[in-house]
């Protein structure tokens, strides 16, 4: 079991999302960048309500276009970093590390990938209620850390 002291604080988590973010927003417009770009120059040429209007099925297509890809990128950043290392660009930064909360083991891959998935849903799809949890636990756990039998831990104290 993981001592509570290792436990990362909601301020080192909110560090490492925020850079992941980031680094997932930067990924998302260079894959994308052509239909962004394109779609953008209809946005800013729709200067009226009418032209607006013709604008929004453009932006459907897009979101239906483009979704399944983002949703998969997403959940392959995070299971596929957090299964190998533990750890996402973020947490490396913020010199955290996601482990087995029995073990403090690094997750399996279905642990880490089911994580992900849970992550990612919530993220995407229900505004980030998944990630309300931890701000009521001792272990500051998400849904998706629940789900995934994990913890976040501060390295920190490994040093």
């Amino acid at each position: 079991m993981i001592a509570q002291e290792r436990v990362a604080s909601l301020g080192k988590r909110t560090g490492a999302f925020t850079i992941d973010s980031l680094v997932m927003s930067l990924f998302v417009l260079i894959l994308f960048y052509d239909p962004i770009m394109a779609l953008a120059a209809q946005i800013s040429a729709a200067v009226t309500p009418e032209k607006m209007n013709d604008v929004l099925p453009m932006m459907a297509q897009f979101n239906r276009q483009s979704l399944p890809y983002i949703f998969l990128l997403y959940v392959l950043y995070h299971g596929t970093l957090v299964w190998l290392t533990g750890m996402t660009l973020g947490k490396y930064l913020m010199r955290i590390q996601v482990v087995d909360q029995e073990s403090g083991a690094r997750l399996s891959f279905g642990m880490a990938f089911l994580r992900a998935l849970v992550r990612t849903i919530g993220e995407m799809f229900l505004f980030y209620l998944t990630f309300l949890p931890a701000f009521f636990s001792p272990w500051h756990q998400t849904l998706h850390d629940r789900m995934g039998r994990a913890v976040v831990i501060d390295l920190k104290a490994d040093v």
